[in-house]
């Protein structure tokens, strides 16, 4: 087995259990009972899953999910998978979806997101459920899953629009003082 088979599968098993931890302590607060458990990630393709500017991207978001949902933050941390944070609001799921993927479409830097939302009664919430299609890709704007799947693009051209999306939301947010959460 090669060097780099050994570091993907190895990248592979690390992801996989912080997206278990994570959703373990999704569980905890939907089952304290709070009426939407939301879970705001960064997203972003390779193995360098926290680039420069991906915790004031993330800081960002957090700040208007607050905002827009009187959400409190109960979690916020980094793992191999990335920055994220989980937030507990009064608000229904659904309202809370809807304000993600509002998020998510906000700007060309907000699709580094990924916004998950549960209930106690729904479980988790999918973009399909508001009649929103699949993520897009992107390079192309096709189902990003059905991109990912059939291997589409060169990982490293994703991995390079990805990283212009980072750099943009830094200068944006840098020259409109919005630039929140030091230089990372």
């Amino acid at each position: 087995m090669d060097q780099s088979s050994i570091v993907s599968d190895a990248l592979k098993r690390d992801l996989l259990d912080a997206r278990e931890q994570r959703h373990w302590e999704v569980e905890q607060f939907v089952q304290a009972g709070h009426a939407s458990v939301i879970q705001l990630a960064t997203n972003l393709p390779g193995p360098d899953k926290a680039p420069p500017g991906c915790s004031a991207l993330l800081e960002w978001a957090r700040y208007q999910l607050e905002e827009s949902l009187q959400a409190q933050t109960v979690v916020h941390s980094r793992d191999r998978a990335g920055y994220y944070c989980l937030l507990i609001s009064a608000q229904d799921p659904l309202r809370c979806k809807q304000v993600g993927i509002d998020l998510e479409h906000a700007q060309p830097f907000a699709r580094l997101l990924d916004v998950d939302v549960y209930g106690p009664y729904s479980g988790q919430l999918s973009r399909q459920s508001l009649g929103y299609p699949a993520r897009p890709c992107l390079i192309c704007g096709a189902s990003a899953v059905e991109c990912i799947r059939s291997d589409r693009h060169d990982q490293d051209a994703v991995i390079r629009a990805a990283h212009a999306h980072l750099r943009n939301f830094t200068r944006r947010s840098t020259d409109a003082g919005l630039y929140i959460g030091g230089t990372s």
